[in-house]
């Protein structure tokens, strides 16, 4: 199968991430992807004989959006709006969609590898205050006061908006030290805050790991 013919079928598929949206446009259109009106992709798609899927469009529309300007890495409202899309959500502009932190570990892992070519480092370096906060602040509302290494972003932030956490932080960094590595299904958490704690960071770890794993292989198929 060709690498245009694997674009087509990856398209076509509501389960494909949106790098992998992304690249299969890419591998279609070329590098004058971002010189197409919305519309006329869609009328090209539809030439092609590709129907893509609706939840494809949004994630492609984010991910254009992504590479278009930097709204994303200083804007809450943008940062929050993205993230849906990169789940595979509808964004709604006008109301509040509040994130899940696994859902923010993954829209910022899958933001970075869009616009991997467009900036040094990793994108995480360049968020600002105002999208670390956003991140600090629905990790705290998840009950967290600890983050897996998807999440170090805003632990900085974290810590300062749960005070008084010291102790339990402590003791939460060290057993995850020890834990981090055992294999999902072999850990048994305790039923006591450090067990809560680490429930939630292996929870968050483990859904960005298993959609890693499928998103390698749709990237990888493109090669």
């Amino acid at each position: 199968m060709s690498r245009r013919d694997v674009a087509k079928s990856l398209l076509a598929k509501d389960a494909t991430c949106s790098s992998a949206v992304y690249m299969s446009m890419l591998t279609l259109f070329g590098p004058k992807l971002m010189e197409y009106e919305f519309e006329t992709l869609r009328l090209e798609c539809q030439r092609m004989g590709i129907d893509v899927a609706d939840q494809n469009w949004e994630e492609l529309f984010a991910a254009l959006a992504l590479r278009g300007d930097g709204r994303f890495v200083i804007d809450a409202a943008t940062f929050e709006n993205t993230l849906v899309a990169l789940n595979g959500g509808e964004p709604d502009p006008h109301n509040l969609q509040p994130a899940i932190p696994a859902h923010i570990a993954w829209g910022v892992s899958e933001a970075d590898i869009i616009v991997s070519d467009l900036i040094k480092g990793d994108l995480d370096e360049y968020l600002d205050y105002e999208t670390v906060g956003y991140a600090a602040t629905l990790c705290k509302a998840y009950g967290m006061v600890c983050v897996p290494d998807c999440l170090e972003f805003c632990e900085e932030r974290l810590e300062e908006l749960t005070p008084g956490r010291d102790k339990l932080r402590s003791d939460v960094k060290k057993a995850w030290g020890e834990q981090r590595d055992v294999p999902p299904g072999k850990i048994e958490f305790q039923e006591d805050p450090i067990g809560v704690q680490l429930a939630l960071m292996h929870a968050v770890r483990e859904y960005v790991r298993t959609r890693t794993k499928a998103r390698d292989k749709q990237l990888h198929s493109l090669l």
